[in-house]
């Protein structure tokens, strides 16, 4: 008997199974079956030789189809149930254990996943009004550094800014693993990302720990968020530089796999198809199989005395996944860990220019829509700073009542505003201008799936809540340069 066209479906449930031959002799068993009976189990065993000598006819029993049975593995002192399914046209017979432990098993994973999903939507329900007022603390932390003629009063409010970063990002490897931030995918060239964020990483690494890049060529494409791409992949570097406390090498490879049968490599079943990979490798310590199940849980960290939250990795798993993509590991107990991207193959787009409009080359007028009074107020102050002249409103409709029909470089607006929101708003004012190619940046605090969708398909960039007034600053001027 060759195996059969379903084994790794077979190889891949829970249930201990075993298919016996006319003869009763072994064909195929899964893994699980192997657990139960202690060690491997080789094809054309004869199937009695697996139970005590005291469970023989109970086992015949079974591979006749006479019911339920109760039997011993031989090894083993506690019986288990046993049932026999006879295959069609006398080819012999599934045996399958059915003593309940299984689905314990699944209820309990199944009550773990739901207790990680409430987490993921405890994140969402608060992000939006937390996000807030974690902008509000941190532009006022800026201010007030910026206008302190004494050292003491900066460091307080360096102080505030840092716990307030802190709190952002506790909040935003939340979403990550809730699978509910949001991302602005694009088709990235796999090479250059890695490439780019390899140069950053090498400064990071002390002089002990080597970075080994190996690029596969021709370089592939994969659609993602490039800014979480970054943030995944240098997550699992310093993971693995904190671990190669005695120096060592790190590895970033790119590849690509084509998968004629799904894999299971933990965390994830990765389906059969064509994907483009990404690994992060270490030489250190490895981990055995019990810290290999633990690791993505969020708040379960080996580096607590650190400072560790046990967020990394589950951020890193909820970037992946919400990137449609899937994450397998392979370590063992002395010999390092791998941890490897898989990513649907995409297509590079082709490139095109839009030329700017003259009317709007040099512009420096921004359209600035926040409901939150001291957001749009400090906002509002560091763009003048910067030489911008802002139109400032508190919601669609003024904004729409202030444009007319002026020149305009770019749009700033939150998303989630009473009346039309952001995205809605940025389709108008690009209608109304004429300019389908107008730079929009939108910002939020929210998580709601839909919005995701609505900012990315409209969005030249998104920035979540909390961000840095300056940085709000440095992303409109570099847009609009690169569009003007």
């Amino acid at each position: 008997m060759t195996n059969p066209p379903f084994a790794w479906l077979f190889a891949m449930l829970p249930v201990p199974m075993a298919m016996l031959d006319a003869d009763a002799t072994v064909q195929l068993v899964n893994p699980a079956w192997e657990s139960r009976v202690g060690a491997p189990v080789a094809r054309g065993r004869e199937a009695l030789a697996m139970f005590a000598a005291d469970s023989h006819a109970a086992v015949i029993a079974a591979c006749a189809g006479q019911g339920d049975v109760s039997a011993r593995f031989a090894h083993a002192a506690d019986p288990v149930r046993l049932r026999g399914v006879l295959l069609p046209n006398e080819a012999g017979v599934l045996l399958l254990v059915d003593d309940g432990a299984e689905l314990a098993l699944f209820q309990s994973a199944q009550a773990h996943s739901l207790r990680l999903q409430a987490v993921g939507q405890l994140a969402a329900g608060i992000a939006h009004d937390f996000n807030n007022l974690l902008t509000a603390i941190l532009g006022a932390a800026d201010a007030i550094a910026g206008r302190a003629p004494d050292a003491e009063t900066r460091a307080d409010a360096a102080n505030i800014r840092a716990s307030g970063e802190r709190g952002a990002d506790m909040v935003r490897q939340l979403l990550a693993f809730g699978g509910q931030q949001t991302l602005l995918p694009r088709v990235v060239a796999v090479n250059v990302a890695v490439s780019a964020l390899a140069e950053m990483i090498r400064r990071l690494l002390p002089g002990t720990i080597g970075l080994d890049v190996s690029l596969e060529t021709p370089g592939r494409a994969i659609r993602i968020d490039p800014n979480q791409l970054d943030r995944a992949l240098l997550n699992l570097v310093l993971n693995a530089r904190d671990v190669l406390t005695d120096g060592g090498r790190i590895a970033l490879a790119t590849g690509h796999a084509t998968l004629l049968e799904p894999l299971a490599a933990g965390p994830d079943h990765i389906p059969a198809g064509r994907y483009v990979t990404i690994s992060v490798s270490d030489d250190g310590p490895g981990m055995d199989q019990v810290l290999q199940t633990r690791i993505f849980e969020p708040f379960f960290s080996t580096k607590r005395d650190s400072g560790g939250t046990g967020l990394g990795l589950a951020t890193v798993l909820g970037i992946v996944r919400q990137s449609d993509g899937f994450l397998a590991l392979r370590s063992a107990p002395g010999n390092g860990a791998s941890f490897t991207f898989y990513f649907p193959r995409h297509a590079m787009p082709a490139v095109t220019e839009v030329p700017a409009r003259p009317d709007q080359v040099g512009v420096r007028r921004v359209l600035l829509v926040e409901d939150e009074d001291i957001l749009r107020n400090l906002a509002a102050q560091v763009l003048i700073r910067r030489g911008w002249e802002v139109l400032a409103a508190d919601c669609a409709d003024a904004a729409l009542e202030m444009l007319g029909d002026a020149p305009l470089a770019a749009i700033v607006t939150d998303m989630m505003m009473p009346g039309m929101d952001g995205g809605a708003l940025v389709q108008a004012v690009r209608g109304q201008l004429g300019r389908p190619d107008l730079p929009a940046i939108l910002v939020s605090g929210y998580a709601d799936a839909g919005l995701r969708g609505h900012a990315t398909g409209t969005a030249t960039l998104f920035l979540p809540k909390p961000y840095k007034m300056t940085d709000l600053a440095d992303h409109l001027d570099a847009l609009t340069q690169a569009s003007g």
